[in-house]
């Protein structure tokens, strides 16, 4: 029996492990494969925060050593995209064209960062996004030649990677499309009071304000323009607005997709 695992987050690493948990006897004649394009096994994701301030080692975020994967008779494949999914012949196929048949497949294939329809809005340097360890490495080396940073929403990630990149020492101001921060999370006062300790901490704040669009200028200075010709202009822009899931290659496939992929109380696809 083959298993493939196409994504190496927590959901997929955590499948890996009760497959392996229920089928250990038979290491042999079970195998599992799982595929990833990261360059790194399974890290706390969340922690990655820290590793921005510089408060902690890439190494150190892992959640299992490469031995681990070993031991549990897991191949990983790292730094290896799944491009398609033949269904007829059972093969998953990746970007180099590598063939790998399955038994059975799972996509836990996760979310990647949403991109506001704003004009001028491109990632590439000095506009990031903060979802893998490579972007936090990208957005850090950057943040080294920098001096000042917008973030471009004010939720949960965007508040913590503004007081990471703020203890590097660049000015960091915040642009929040609603009156207040937070706004699922706190009532007006709630946020009001947020707001204050996080200035006290350096942070600055751009609230019920909407971006209208992005420029570029020579010299990768990133001019801001908001609703009624506000114009600011600063060394790099983060995009934290916010996830969406990835369902190309379910969509692919056919199965039904929402705002997710739709499946069934046993985490059927409708696809079979």
């Amino acid at each position: 029996m083959r298993f493939v695992i196409v994504g190496a987050g927590i959901a997929g690493i955590s499948a890996a492990r009760a497959i392996r948990e229920t089928t250990g006897e038979k290491m042999g004649k079970t195998e599992i494969h799982i595929f990833t394009e990261e360059p790194y096994p399974l890290y706390y994701r969340p922690k990655l925060i820290d590793f921005l301030a510089g408060e902690a080692t890439l190494e150190s975020l892992l959640v299992y050593t490469p031995d681990w994967y070993r031991q549990q008779g897991i191949n990983l494949h790292l730094g290896t995209k799944v491009t398609e999914v033949d269904l007829a012949s059972g093969n998953v196929i990746s970007a180099d064209g590598e063939n790998v048949p399955f038994d059975s497949l799972l996509l836990a294939t996760g979310a990647r960062p949403f991109v506001p329809p704003i004009p001028g809005l491109d990632l590439k340097p000095p506009i990031f996004v903060l979802r893998t360890a490579e972007d936090a490495k990208a957005l850090r080396k950057a943040a080294e030649e920098a001096s000042s940073v917008l973030v471009l929403g004010g939720g949960l990630l965007g508040i913590e990677a503004a007081r990471s990149l703020s203890k590097l020492g660049l000015s960091v101001h915040v642009l929040e499309q609603s009156a207040h921060l937070l706004k699922k999370q706190l009532d007006e006062k709630g946020a009001e009071i947020l707001r204050a300790k996080l200035e006290s901490m350096g942070l600055n704040f751009l609230l019920g304000k909407k971006c209208e669009g992005i420029e570029v200028r020579p010299g990768k200075r990133v001019e801001v323009t908001l609703e009624g010709g506000e114009k600011h202009a600063f060394d790099m822009v983060l995009v934290a607005s916010g996830v969406r899931s990835r369902v190309e290659l379910a969509s692919a496939l056919g199965c039904k997709v929402e705002r997710g992929v739709v499946v069934d109380d046993n985490l059927a696809t409708t696809v079979s």
